[in-house]
């Protein structure tokens, strides 16, 4: 669980726009606090879909009596892995959500299937670091969507830029990972994609 409060992010998001802090986000109606709380929630979907080491997983899905193979509903994509490399599977359906082959255009399986996922996490369930770097991006967003000044676009992006930077870094430190460890585990999935091609 990260260190801000939704509330503290809106309100970071609000400052930069030259805005008055609000005391909750409990409102009706179009306000901006309202535009401001969409906007990060935007920012936090689109900077989870390529898949940061705290949303994705790697794990094993077995069908269940009827053949079919559910995965979490907050799902935002799904890649086989492993020995699973070479099968050709997406997501289909929503509550649930569960597992259709593309190649044999079935959802019924008959093996478990080793599978990387991507999930949608709350804001306040992602790193500290990420919701610094969501919430810069959504405060310029948001500040050139309701004031438009370039000027302060341009100081809201250096300060969104070493945000980026640490939660890059965060991101980094979490996968335990430098370039001779990388290249050991990019290697052997070139490898076995290499060798499903040329069959």
């Amino acid at each position: 669980m990260g260190a801000l409060s939704k509330l503290e992010a809106v309100n970071r998001i609000l400052r930069f726009a030259g805005e008055y802090p609000v005391s909750s986000l409990s409102s009706s109606g179009l306000n901006d606090t309202l535009v401001a709380e969409r906007i990060l929630d935007e920012s936090v979907l689109h900077y989870q879909l390529p898949g940061q080491n705290f949303n994705t997983v790697v794990t094993t899905y077995s069908p269940d009596s009827t053949g079919k193979i559910y995965i979490p509903d907050n799902t935002l994509w799904v890649d086989t892995n492993g020995s699973d490399l070479d099968k050709n599977i997406v997501q289909r359906g929503r509550n649930p959500t569960y597992l259709f082959d593309i190649d044999n255009n079935t959802d019924v399986f008959t093996d478990s299937l080793k599978i990387k996922i991507a999930i949608k996490l709350e804001f306040e369930d992602i790193p500290t670091a990420d919701q610094f770097a969501v919430t810069d991006n959504a405060a310029r967003i948001y500040q050139m969507t309701v004031v438009g000044d370039v000027n302060q676009d341009a100081v809201i992006n250096e300060i969104g830029m070493m945000s980026r930077i640490q939660a890059r870094a965060a991101d980094i430190r979490a996968r335990d990972m430098g370039f001779t460890s990388n290249l050991r585990s990019y290697w052997p999935q070139m490898a076995a994609k290499r060798r499903f091609n040329a069959d």
